[in-house]
């Protein structure tokens, strides 16, 4: 992933890009609101709206496609209606109600940064991925057998917490049928070429497994960011 982008699973995307639809109902897909645009950063963590992706759909379609109740899948079409992210594409006349078909209003939503901070994109997207990274190392770790703790070492070779198989004896990951995990913090001295050379190098580490079929999901979390004083 490059520079300047935040991405989620299942949803690869800078903000939210989608495929293209008639026009607007936001002035030239513009978010002027602060509530309609974390409303839309939130709906690309939960995929809320990734059903729309491929094309219109009726609230009786989303709601065999979410596995939720009509009413539920209605409920949330009015939201994004009201919000100008969904308009009615196509109207089905039939005895009774006519069947209303939905699609997204634009491609893609511009959030400009003065209507919600680049950072709270960040916070928003990131906070509830991090939880969910958090509980699948939890459940990994109690997964491991031989751990026997942690242990806090100030030594000058080694400076840190680290789990142990015993005192003094760090646990290096590897041991058959145990969960994968890697875990890497650092405070990295590199000048410039070397950090733009180390984030290319882990963004084509990350391309070349990011389409793989394996039968396991894992979760990987990369960022590289540079130290300030104002942090």
């Amino acid at each position: 992933m490059g520079e300047g982008a935040w991405s989620c699973q299942q949803s690869p995307a800078i903000l939210l890009a989608m495929p293209a639809q008639p026009a607007s109902s936001l002035p030239n897909g513009v978010v002027q609101s602060e509530a309609t645009a974390r409303a839309l950063i939130d709906a690309v963590v939960s995929n809320e709206l990734s059903a729309f992706r491929q094309g219109p759909l009726s609230p009786a379609e989303l709601a065999a496609q979410t596995q939720q109740p009509v009413y539920r899948a209605l409920r949330c079409i009015r939201k994004w209606e009201k919000m100008g992210v969904l308009r009615v594409h196509s109207v089905h006349k039939r005895a009774g109600r006519p069947i209303r078909r939905y699609a997204l209003s634009a491609p893609s939503f511009f959030i400009p940064a003065q209507v919600l901070p680049l950072e709270d994109v960040a916070g928003i997207v990131s906070r509830p991925l991090e939880q969910q990274l958090h509980a699948h190392v939890a459940h990994a770790l109690r997964e491991v057998v031989g751990l026997q703790g942690s242990e806090v070492f100030l030594e000058p070779r080694r400076y840190g917490a680290f789990l142990v198989s015993a005192p003094g004896q760090v646990w290096d990951g590897s041991g058959e049928n145990l969960p994968v995990l890697a875990n890497r913090w650092a405070t990295l001295k590199l000048s410039y070429a070397d950090a733009c050379a180390m984030r290319d190098e882990l963004d084509e580490v990350f391309a070349r497994y990011a389409d793989r079929a394996g039968p396991q999901t894992y979760w990987l979390h990369l960022r590289l960011v540079p130290e300030t004083s104002k942090a």
